[in-house]
């Protein structure tokens, strides 16, 4: 079972001032709308400024806000956000902030979500994991097979690395692994050398996390909306 292990994160002074100026500018701006005003642009802001309180530490007042900000985005079609919108809520460390990783992972997997939002998900779902578990094993082959089929001709080389440095490391903790033989081995003995193997159970590891019944939106009908 996943823990949500987020750790508060120290602010020098400097940070801590160029947030605040941010929170500030932003909250300015949140100021000038008025009824008539874009919600598309409105919804944008409230993202902006959730992502400013979670790095000043202030996790317990963006969730209210937050987690309407999810199906407007889908409604949207506006899948990078709907996902940094998961993000951020995981970001909250609070109650269903578990359930916020996965579903923002599911759809990160699932669309032509930017690559390197979703290797930051899949990062942290590996982080959230125990080292030795096969549900971590699966992530890290998911995020090397997203990054060679999305990764651009300028960033695949950076992506391509990360990942096989998240396998090298997932297979260390998982089976004491320690050389590129080993690690070809091992990733042809869990089969995570095939998509058509791997990503159906890394699905599974998914719906026992968050069961059929307790999605927030309707899978299915993001199936029929999107491209995968």
């Amino acid at each position: 079972m996943l823990d949500n292990k987020k750790k508060w994160i120290e602010l020098d002074s400097a940070s801590e001032k160029q947030l605040q100026a941010e929170l500030k500018n932003i909250d300015e701006k949140i100021a000038e709308l008025t009824p008539a005003s874009d919600p598309v642009e409105r919804a944008k802001l409230t993202l902006a400024k959730t992502t400013t309180l979670i790095g000043l530490n202030r996790n317990n007042p963006v969730w209210d806000d937050t987690r309407p900000l999810l199906p407007f985005f889908l409604e949207h079609e506006m899948l990078d956000e709907a996902v940094q919108t998961c993000d951020m809520l995981y970001q909250a460390n609070q109650v269903d902030s578990i359930a916020a990783l996965i579903h923002g992972v599911w759809l990160a997997v699932s669309f032509p979500v930017d690559p390197a939002l979703t290797m930051n998900l899949l990062s942290e779902v590996i982080d959230e994991m125990p080292p030795d578990s096969d549900g971590a094993a699966l992530a890290a082959a998911t995020a090397h097979y997203v990054a060679g089929i999305r990764g651009d001709e300028k960033s695949f080389e950076n992506l391509n690395f990360y990942t096989t440095n998240l396998l090298a490391k997932v297979a260390g903790g998982h089976s004491r692994i320690n050389s590129q033989e080993g690690l070809n081995m091992w990733m042809a003995r869990l089969e995570l050398d095939d998509p058509k193997v791997f990503l159906p159970r890394f699905g599974e590891v998914l719906n026992v996390v968050v069961p059929e019944g307790d999605w927030w939106f309707d899978r299915e009908k993001l199936r029929s909306m999107f491209p995968q």
